[in-house]
């Protein structure tokens, strides 16, 4: 197929890769509904959409928004890709509401970008439990495990990229500090 100027057709990549949708649904079906997963990625709604959860860094851009929770944001993206690149020395970079973890490669699409991640290092991180695997090792689970300090739930805080829309996955949307 030829469109109007010349240039072959080439469909979108898809906005989820098959072994991601496989871990959300896997989330949606086995975890606590309050539960908050932290991928290694932007991933656009993808985690709400699909898992029915809320993602530490799903939700929208915050580029319109207040240059307070721009800034909250901006932070929470950068600890988040300094975790993923050195997972021991960063330990402390966790968000102590996250719940899970979900770790896809580099060619696998989460639902956005892509942040690199010092595997070898997740693998091994006290911090961390692996549960479960998709797609042949493409897309893993793990489970926070040892949080640097203890949650009442009173402390919880909702995700810092979340803009719910009617209401939160499964928590009361306030609890957002969006």
């Amino acid at each position: 197929f030829t469109p109007w100027g010349g240039k072959p057709y080439i469909p979108y990549p898809p906005s989820v890769s098959y072994p991601a949708y496989q871990a959300y649904v896997w989330i949606r079906e086995h975890t606590p509904r309050d539960a908050i997963i932290l991928a290694n990625g932007y991933t656009q709604g993808s985690i709400g959409a699909i898992a029915r959860r809320d993602g530490w860094l799903d939700g929208r851009s915050p580029y319109l928004e207040a240059p307070e929770w721009r800034e909250e944001a901006t932070l929470a993206v950068l600890r988040a890709r300094e975790y993923f690149l050195d997972p021991k020395g960063h330990a402390s970079d966790l968000p102590v509401p996250v719940d899970y973890v979900v770790v896809g490669k580099p060619d696998i699409v989460l639902g956005g970008s892509y942040f690199p991640v010092n595997l070898q290092e997740l693998l091994s991180s006290p911090q961390l439990e692996l549960l479960r695997s998709f797609g042949h090792g493409e897309v893993l689970v793990f489970k926070v495990v040892h949080r640097r300090t203890s949650l009442s739930q009173g402390d919880r805080r909702g995700p810092v990229m979340l803009r719910p829309v009617g209401g939160a996955h499964g928590r009361d949307a306030s609890a957002c500090p969006c």
